[in-house]
Formats: C-alpha cells, sequence, structure tokens
C-alpha cells in the first residue's frame, strides 16, 4: 500500500511515493485527494454505461500484473517507462517485488497525468469535445479495469459496495453473473501467475545481495521476458481449452480424505489449470537457473459451484 511522502513521483526511474494515494493491488482502495461526487449520467448504450463517465480512471492508481505490462508494450509498442508507475508498498504481500535485499517491496501502476497528483486521471484516459471519455488503450486494458466494479465470491458475482459508479449506471441485465465469469476468473489466474514471477525474482535479489537499488527497469525487463516465453507456450492453447483452464481456474471438486497411494494417483488425474500451472512454473524456473525451484506460493483454491 502506498502512503503519503514528501517527494513529486517521476516516471519509472525509481520507486517513489504519490502523495494521497493509497495503493494496494486491490484496485478499490480509492485516491483519498479525489472526492469528484458520483453524478447521475445518461447511459450511451445498454452495452457500454461506463462511456460518460470515467470517474474510476481519475480515482484510482491503477494496479498491473505481469500479463497486463506485457500486453500493453507488445500491443501498443510502448516502452514501461511511457506508462510505468513504480510504487513502494507500505504492506508487503506476495505481489511486492524487491529492488533490494532489504527494505521495502514495490507494485507496478499506471501512470496518472501530468502534473502526477493523486486526482489526475490515468495517464491512458481521453477526453472527448463533448466531455466525454474513453481508454485509449481500451481493448488492451488491465485485467483490473476489465473487472470493475465487479468481484466474486464462490460462484456468486456482485458489484462491490465501495465502487464509485454513478447511481443507475448498471442495469439489472447487466450484473448477469455470466458476463463477469470469465474477467474475474481470468483476474485470478493473471495474479497467481504474477505472483510465481514475482517470487522468482525475489529469490534472486535476496541471493545476489545487491549493495544498492536495482533500477526498476531491471524487474521489467525480467517480467516482459518470462511473459514473452509464457506468450509462445500460451499461443498453441486452443481458445475453446483456454477458456476451460480459465473457467475452472483455482477450482476442485470436494474428495473425501485419501490415502497416500490415492493422491498419487490422483496427480495423474489433476485438474487441467494445476497442469497448466505446472508448465508455466516450468517456464519462470528457467530464468535464474542458478536457483532451485521454489515452492509453488499460496493461492485460494475454491470447490467448484460453477457460475452463478
Amino acid at each position: 500500500m502506498l502512503v503519503s511522502g514528501r517527494t513529486e513521483p517521476t516516471r519509472m526511474t525509481s520507486s517513489q511515493r504519490l502523495d494521497g494515494v493509497l495503493f494496494d493491488y486491490d484496485i478499490y482502495s480509492r485516491s483519498a485527494a479525489d472526492d469528484e461526487p458520483r453524478r447521475r449520467l445518461p447511459r450511451l448504450t445498454a452495452k457500454d454505461p461506463c462511456a460518460p463517465c470515467g470517474l474510476c480512471c481519475r480515482s484510482y492508481l491503477v494496479p498491473l500484473f505481469g500479463h497486463d505490462l506485457w500486453q500493453i508494450v507488445t500491443e501498443r509498442n510502448l516502452t514501461p517507462d511511457s506508462f510505468v508507475f513504480v510504487a513502494e508498498q507500505e504492506t508487503p504481500d506476495a505481489l511486492g517485488f524487491r529492488l533490494m535485499a532489504t527494505g521495502p517491496t514495490h507494485g507496478l501502476a499506471l501512470l496518472k497525468q501530468e502534473p502526477m497528483v493523486a486526482s489526475q486521471p490515468c495517464i491512458f484516459l481521453e477526453s472527448s469535445a463533448n466531455g466525454h471519455t474513453r481508454c485509449g488503450i481500451y481493448d488492451h486494458r488491465p485485467i483490473t479495469c476489465r473487472a470493475y466494479p465487479m468481484s466474486k465470491l464462490g460462484s456468486q458475482v456482485y458489484q462491490r459496495p465501495n465502487t464509485l459508479c454513478p447511481p443507475d449506471a448498471w442495469a439489472p441485465e447487466d450484473l448477469v453473473a455470466t458476463r463477469w465469469w470469465a474477467t474475474l476468473q481470468r483476474l485470478r489466474m493473471d495474479r497467481d501467475i504474477y505472483v510465481e514471477v514475482v517470487a522468482r525474482w525475489n529469490a534472486a535479489v535476496l541471493r545476489w545481495q545487491p549493495p544498492g537499488m536495482l533500477p526498476p527497469a531491471m524487474f521489467c525487463d525480467f517480467v516482459l521476458a518470462v511473459y514473452a516465453r509464457i506468450g509462445v507456450a500460451v499461443a498453441s492453447i486452443e481458445p475453446s481449452s483456454m477458456a476451460a483452464l480459465i473457467d475452472s481456474w483455482a477450482t476442485v471438486a470436494p474428495r473425501p480424505p485419501q490415502t497416500a497411494d490415492e493422491i498419487a494417483v490422483g496427480r495423474k488425474e489433476e485438474p487441467g489449470w494445476i497442469s497448466h500451472l505446472r508448465q508455466i512454473r516450468a517456464i519462470i524456473d528457467q530464468f535464474f537457473p542458478e536457483l532451485p525451484p521454489l515452492p509453488f506460493q499460496s493461492l485460494v483454491v475454491e470447490p467448484i459451484g460453477g457460475q452463478g
């Protein structure tokens, strides 16, 4: 989490603090500096109630997972230093990467427009002459943006109560779980894979014991290299198979207590998402080969319940 600091933040040249912003990988940690009211705005189309608003794009420091970074760089032909802000975490978590063996961990977020203060719009937010706003990278926007303002608990999808959406922005038909299920499941998958990538990097930093702070660009280069290899592997998966992986991610069927022999047999019949995670881990472990493979990082597994 990022707390108020004393310095003005810059682009991705060093880890900085952004005054007035609470940073967390939970996008619902909103900016304390933006008190813009939740106005009633017309729904331009039933398909896109967000079109005339853009309030969330001016009120959050949007976190990035590794896949987000790789996708924006490769699909938009941009360099990380043109849109990435490296934020110090107040409370370390599994998503925080190290730039020194000791000291704070950090997260990646989208830059704000200049001057970079909490109430400024996202660097990719574009305004039209009629006052409406649009995302300049909509087709490649981060997964947290795609999932906003929804969350899920098991098979139930719901709108978070503390979102910034104006009253009546979402009609009842917009809240159908099937519309959001794949996106929320994709968020879980992207997060879990990124945690594995970050763990590999952090293990290397702890082994190197660098004498000073590493440049954030070095971490971004590492992430881009890892996801380039992951992208090659994923490209060979049929779209329908990938959709099934996402749909079942981190879910398991309840089982009674098992013997050691039954567990060994079950490994051969493990869910497809576990096999996929093992394959991704094998790719991640190709980096820093002097390090042994790490234990798998913790993730939240839910019983199979399907879409609500």
